[in-house]
């Protein structure tokens, strides 16, 4: 029993020596392989080559490395082949990279034996640019070598492989966005049309409204009312005349003094003697906001890239925080809160505005960009 065991152990131990010793034999005979190839890091992300610029070419450094064959006498092969560093839009596989008519070369040497250190050639910062209008395909090496045994003409490609990153630099300056809501998803409107809503901007000096003064929709149908009693009510126009209450912030009893769009996105009412300088205590606050609190550059920006409240034709005051979408790099107006009284339907959660960004019923379309 024992000595079978010990057969069976030798056995595996010939194998691996044998197959190790066949693989060795193959690189030592081959007369080039491809050791390394990389783009340098700080032209890449995440393995795509950045593109600022996709209506111009792109210059970046690049480097590899070559291993040439030992021959059985002594010595070492010729290592002389071609590199070549290709842009190819190729999807049929890498036979069809030289003949596809998408393909480029973006670099090229004839490397020889000069070029080898013993065994080995580096090549180290290496210019290439990569054209024009060019972002649906990769970039690779090719080497291309004689088999000096079967003369024969081996073409290879390195598995090392970059896609396309095309970084968009908006031209416009937005007001930035909470960074304590960068990992959220919002619902957006592309944009707005200004006769359907009166607008309000932040501002922590002047109060959107006074205790006994009202904000209108521009069809006048709809009415934001900071009550004597201290309760925020957004009022329809009925038919008749009347007014029926579709939201309010459940505030009523505790007399209230302003209301601030504060620049740091929060809407908040406060007592008769306070304000965002002097802020407690606050009556009601709708807590959806930038937690730095961070009002810097507010002013810098044009009003059409700032955040503000808008009370629509429709019914619905809503917090719109113009942002750039992660995917298109595009403007929108993203819907940061709101209190979905749309149609002049009843709000389903008077005392609080329904934040888009924690709602799973309002599972976003895009997340936010910073920039």
């Amino acid at each position: 029993m024992n000595i079978k065991l010990i057969t069976k152990n030798n056995m595996k131990k010939c194998l691996f020596i044998f197959f190790a010793f066949i693989v060795l034999a193959l690189n030592s005979s081959a007369q080039v392989i491809l050791t390394s190839f990389q783009i340098r890091p700080d032209y890449v992300t995440n393995n795509l080559v950045n593109v600022s610029n996709i209506n111009a070419p792109t210059a970046f450094k690049f480097a590899y490395q070559l291993h040439r064959g030992v021959l059985s006498t002594g010595g070492f092969r010729s290592g002389i082949c071609n590199i070549s560093v290709l842009y190819t839009e190729a999807q049929s596989g890498d036979s069809s990279i030289g003949s596809d008519p998408s393909t480029i070369v973006l670099y090229s040497k004839n490397v020889t034996s000069s070029d080898y250190n013993n065994e080995s050639a580096t090549f180290i910062d290496m210019d290439a640019s990569l054209p024009a209008n060019k972002s649906g395909g990769k970039i690779l090496l090719r080497y291309v070598y004689l088999d000096e045994s079967n003369q024969v003409t081996i073409v290879n490609y390195s598995t090392t492989r970059y896609g396309i990153n095309v970084v968009i630099t908006p031209t416009e300056i937005l007001y930035p966005f909470p960074s304590n809501y960068s990992a959220r998803q919002f619902n957006y409107t592309s944009s707005n049309n200004a006769a359907t809503y009166t607008s309000i901007q932040m501002n922590n000096q002047s109060p959107i409204l006074q205790s006994g003064q009202s904000l209108y929709s521009p069809n006048n149908l709809y009415r934001l009312y900071l009550q004597t009693d201290g309760n925020l009510v957004l009022y329809k126009k009925n038919g008749d005349g009347s007014e029926t209450g579709i939201w309010n912030t459940q505030t009523n009893g505790r007399p209230a003094g302003n209301l601030y769009f504060q620049t740091d996105g929060n809407l908040v009412i406060y007592g008769v003697n306070n304000s965002p300088s002097n802020p407690a205590p606050g009556i009601w606050a709708s807590n959806i906001n930038n937690t730095s609190g961070s009002s810097a550059g507010y002013n810098d920006v044009a009003v059409n890239s700032r955040p503000y409240l808008a009370l629509q034709n429709d019914g619905n005051l809503v917090i719109y925080w113009p942002a750039y979408r992660n995917d298109t790099r595009t403007k929108v107006n993203v819907i940061f809160a709101a209190t979905d009284t749309a149609g002049g339907a009843t709000s389903t959660h008077s005392g609080n505005l329904n934040s888009f960004v924690n709602s799973d019923s309002h599972a976003g379309n895009f997340y936010v960009s910073h920039f």
